[in-house]
């Protein structure tokens, strides 16, 4: 999400009229909208809504990976074409930089992908199971062993009823 507020401040200071930055290209602005994305996902965390954090997972795949994927091959495929051509190196020089950038995101995007889909998996769960499954943390899947904290720790309501009534 830093990054996309990092790129939007490269496409208001463009639209300012300030010569530092190149314009920014089409995937670049379609890629912004992974953002948003990633907005409404942090927004289904705290309400264990996974229609929300499927948004998510699939903005990140359409929105997010394929542009990145998609930007690298386009400035590799220019810098080839210029390199080819007999340009200057003056020409092509930010091509490096760029790429790199560009697999920092697509990192950063991977992780993101990854644990969404670790949610979203644990949030279907709790769905299925119902809310004594996952008293813990309703929506991180922590009544579950395969997610670090068995269920015989995390007792649900209906067993501390049940213990109270024994004790009384």
């Amino acid at each position: 999400m830093f990054l996309t507020v990092l790129c939007f401040g490269r496409l208001f200071s463009v639209a300012l009229g300030i010569k530092f930055f190149n314009p920014p290209e089409l995937w670049e602005l379609i890629w912004l909208l992974s953002g948003l994305c990633a907005y409404v996902g942090y927004g289904s965390l705290s309400k264990n809504h996974a229609g929300q954090l499927l948004t998510y997972l699939f903005g990140n795949v359409v929105f997010g990976l394929s542009m990145l994927v998609y930007g690298a091959w386009s400035i590799l495929q220019r810098s080839l074409s210029l390199f080819r051509k007999g340009n200057s190196f003056d020409q092509w020089k930010s091509a490096p930089t760029r790429v790199a950038l560009i697999a920092v995101c697509l990192q950063v995007q991977l992780v993101g992908l990854y644990h969404g889909i670790k949610l979203y998996r644990a949030c279907c769960r709790c769905l299925v199971l119902g809310a004594a499954a996952c008293v813990a943390s309703p929506c991180l899947g922590l009544a579950s062993s395969r997610y670090g904290v068995s269920r015989d720790r995390v007792p649900s309501a209906r067993h501390r009823l049940k213990r109270r009534r024994l004790q009384a």
